[in-house]
């Protein structure tokens, strides 16, 4: 099964793309949080098309899995539903999505070998701490580390991309 895994894209579409290939190839799309609202940065020179946006994500509402961000509310015109955390199994390992600004993986009951995955940092992340994996997919909008990015897990690994497809770091489970 191949999961995106994209995270705060602030209503900016510059790198959406760049990423076209897997929104349609990806069986499960989940997007950590701050997906519409771009606070500041919608004055910016990016690209900030939140209708767009809409229109581009709605294509896929029925393989998405999207989490609220400390910058989301409600959004009209949104064909998928957002929460503040989710969790599956997926491949047989349990992962968590949330966005990290209200849910922390010590709120939870994560065990090792669990994976918690969130957005926020708009920094790409792969560590591993007391046998739980976490994991960022960063940015694909406004990184704070000046490279875009998003993850993909296909085959039992985690690997996350830039915007040119270059490989940033990767997780074999």
């Amino acid at each position: 099964m191949q999961t995106l895994f994209i995270s705060d894209i602030h209503g900016i579409i510059d790198h959406l793309d760049k990423i076209d290939v897997y929104l349609k190839s990806s069986d499960l799309i989940v997007i950590l949080g701050d997906i519409f609202y771009a606070g500041a940065n919608r004055n910016s020179n990016h690209n900030y098309d939140p209708k767009h946006l809409k229109r581009v994500l709605n294509v896929y509402k029925n393989k998405i899995i999207a989490v609220e961000g400390n910058m989301d509310g409600y959004e009209e015109g949104v064909e998928f539903e957002l929460s503040l955390l989710e969790s599956r199994m997926i491949d047989g390992h349990k992962m968590y999505f949330t966005h990290g600004h209200y849910y922390h993986s010590s709120d939870l009951n994560i065990k090792p070998g669990d994976i918690f995955i969130t957005g926020h940092s708009h920094v790409p992340q792969i560590k591993k701490e007391a046998g739980i994996y976490y994991l960022n997919p960063g940015s694909l909008s406004l990184p704070r580390n000046e490279i875009a990015s998003f993850m993909v897990y296909q085959n039992n690994q985690f690997t996350i991309y830039d915007i040119n497809h270059q490989i940033i770091d990767f997780l074999n489970l």
